[in-house]
């Protein structure tokens, strides 16, 4: 015959008498409770491990039971100190944390029937939050029939019209001193690190009540410990059960990669890594996609978006963002994806997505309405999942215009805000962004400026950090090279993966240095990025721009970056000039006015550098002289005119299918404008 143990003073021992600095820690845990009014203990599973191991394991086993003898000891001590505080609180809660036996710390993918009924602790990120509801948790009921007064088991009812008087067995629906607690339903994915290849993210729903309602939202990274249970789906013929997790605690983790752990061995090998190179940055560098050939800059810039700079949060509340967005621009067969594809492997958090497979809703947050509750739900998208980590959106130029625009916040404020079905959010949106696009002709014409090569806004291509073209020109030298190193490849050579950072050990470097370092500008670093930046301005002439304060705190991300790449918490001189060389080498290759020859960043900020902005305030002069506003005016004597004062035809077409674009003019009858009305 198996021995009676009382369970409820085992937990009153454990809770009296476990120390920690020889204090008990509970006892102090539950005076604060009581001082503070709050509903719930938390209590570690490692401490109960370690003062009393049958029952840690009864509490994994067993959990509903255990935890009512855990609820009921709680109460014991709580009356021992304040005999009014359960009166205060009709419904109090202990909850567990810190499971110490790895078998119940399981992945969503790996929920099998065998968990069911057991204690588990999962990993997740918030994908959906329902609204919150009130759960009836006691009441007393008056009979009308003869005036009884009583209590009823609520937690076995199932409707309320269900209760009959002690009495006279009438129906009773009258209810008396109700009281109530918070209820909500959460959808949780797993992390899209976690998710194999080809696979698609299962998701898990999660049961709330109490005090952890409403504390995470759509994008949070959560640790939830429960009770998984099963849920009856109706299926023909057969009794099949889906399951959810009915949470005992929820921990929201703010920094998602941050909370992964690494080991002592892995900091050693990082430290180790660090050591054996000069250059360790330079290694870094050489181990981004080395089966792609060449593209030196572009890796460079890649490796420090990686790393990102140091977000910082001003006095006022104003955050400016530390993550460095990138934008690629190239002609077909230049590896644009495959380089897409392995940042989001290397990345600690990475989402990939494709322009035409993104919606605006995809992208940021949706509403949506669960069928069988009839709840709408705030569901977060591709944005708001790579919250604290990297977002690669390729053929960008591919998607809508409504679509696109969903971006512009997400790149500069760093949120997601939706007003839909009643529901008013903002959600996080706190990632780098890799963008790749193809030119609008399908391949980079040199004789335009990149604005006229890409399909995209201008206040999109604007919020980039750096823009790279990547142009396929024909070069003895370099097609050898590169054929070279493809035919390497596929013949199964070792040879360009030499000496090459593995993915995993890279992974944990960058975890380790978005952790643990925080870099600040050194006075000879911010000397340096203050002269270069004012050389540059000097240089801005006859109202050409050659910098903006965008390309400034740019170069400030770049050179943080750069420092955390090497694991230094001071941005020195070094990483001041390595952020200004690739800001020099991006303007250089994209910000250059083809006419003029001349650095001009309007290219990028509004579209058009100076030079073609002098010939469209010229060419508005010649229409106004025609007077456009009031009469039609004959394309023909227009072109004729710009001729005469040295717009050439071809430009002055150009121009004016721009106008008609954006609506400034249209067109009356064949082969005449006007003005648009206003």
């Amino acid at each position: 015959m198996e021995e009676f143990k009382d369970y409820k003073a085992l937990y009153k021992k454990f809770f009296r008498e476990y120390t920690q600095d020889d204090k008990p820690y509970y006892l102090g845990k539950i005076g604060e409770m009581i001082a503070l009014n709050y509903r719930s203990l938390t209590f570690s599973h490692r401490h109960l491990f370690s003062f009393n191991t049958e029952l840690a394991d009864l509490l994994l086993r067993n959990p509903e039971e255990q935890l009512s003898y855990a609820e009921e000891a709680l109460k014991d001590l709580i009356l021992e100190q304040d005999d009014e505080f359960l009166e205060r609180n009709k419904r109090i809660f202990v909850r567990v944390n810190d499971i110490y036996l790895d078998e119940y710390k399981i992945k969503i993918r790996n929920i099998r029937a065998n968990y069911l009924g057991s204690l588990v602790e999962v990993r997740g990120v918030v994908t959906k939050c329902s609204a919150i509801r009130y759960k009836l948790i006691g009441a007393k009921f008056l009979c009308e029939n003869c005036g009884a007064v009583f209590e009823a088991n609520i937690s076995s009812l199932r409707r309320i019209e269900s209760v009959k008087c002690i009495n006279c067995s009438a129906k009773v629906t009258k209810m008396l001193d109700k009281s109530f607690i918070d209820v909500q339903r959460i959808i949780i994915q797993e992390p899209l690190e976690e998710v194999p290849a080809g696979q698609i993210p299962r998701t898990l729903e999660v049961y709330l009540e109490g005090d952890i309602v409403d504390l995470a939202y759509p994008g949070n990274h959560v640790t939830v410990t429960g009770i998984l249970k099963e849920r009856k789906i109706p299926v023909q013929d057969e009794l099949t059960f889906s399951s959810y997790l009915h949470a005992v605690d929820l921990q929201v983790r703010e920094r998602g990669f941050e909370e992964e752990e690494l080991s002592p061995e892995d900091e050693e090998e990082i430290l180790k890594l660090k050591s054996s190179y000069s250059n360790v940055g330079e290694a870094i560098v050489d181990s981004i996609a080395p089966s792609i050939h060449g593209l030196r800059s572009i890796k460079k810039a890649l490796a420090l978006q990686l790393f990102g700079g140091v977000s910082k949060l001003m006095p006022d509340g104003v955050r400016i963002r530390g993550d460095i967005h990138v934008c690629l621009v190239g002609d077909p067969g230049t590896a644009k994806t495959q380089l897409l594809r392995y940042m989001v492997q290397l990345a600690p958090k990475g989402v990939y997505t494709t322009g035409k497979g993104a919606s605006a809703a995809g992208l940021t947050a949706a509403v949506v309405k669960d069928k069988a509750s009839g709840d709408f739900y705030l569901e977060a998208g591709a944005l708001v999942l790579a919250d604290q980590g990297l977002a690669a959106v390729d053929e960008v130029d591919k998607m809508r215009n409504e679509d696109r625009v969903a971006m512009h916040e997400a790149m500069e404020q760093q949120t997601v805000s939706i007003a839909k079905a009643g529901i008013v959010a903002t959600l996080n949106a706190r990632c780098a962004i890799l963008a790749a696009a193809n030119p609008s002709l399908g391949r980079f014409e040199r004789n335009k400026t990149i604005a006229e090569n890409i399909d995209l806004p201008i206040t999109l291509l604007s919020r980039f950090d750096l823009i790279f073209p990547i142009i396929d020109i024909p070069s003895k030298e370099s097609d050898a090279k590169l054929a070279m190193h493809v035919l390497m490849i596929h013949g199964g050579s070792q040879e360009p993966f030499k000496n090459v950072i593995s993915p995993e050990l890279l992974r944990k470097y960058v975890i380790y240095a978005k952790k643990n370092l925080h870099p600040k500008l050194s006075q000879e670093a911010q000397q340096e990025i203050m002269n270069f930046y004012l050389r540059m301005r000097e240089a801005s002439s006859e109202g050409s721009m050659a910098i903006t304060p965008r390309q400034l705190e740019a170069l400030i991300r770049l050179t943080e970056a750069h420092a955390r790449m090497n694991l230094r918490n001071e941005a020195n001189l070094e990483d001041a000039v390595e952020a200004i060389n690739l800001m020099k080498y991006m303007m250089e290759t994209a910000m250059v006015d083809i006419k003029t020859q001349r650095l001009d960043v309007d290219i990028i900020m509004t579209g058009l550098p100076k030079s073609q902005r002098d010939r469209f305030a010229k060419l508005r002069d010649i229409l106004a002289r025609l007077n456009y506003e009031k009469e039609p005016v004959e394309l023909e004597e227009l072109y004729r005119t710009a001729e005469n004062e040295g717009i050439p035809r071809a430009e002055a077409e150009k121009i004016i299918n721009r106008m008609l674009q954006e609506g400034d003019i249209f067109t009356p009858k064949q082969g005449y404008i006007k003005k648009t009305p206003s």
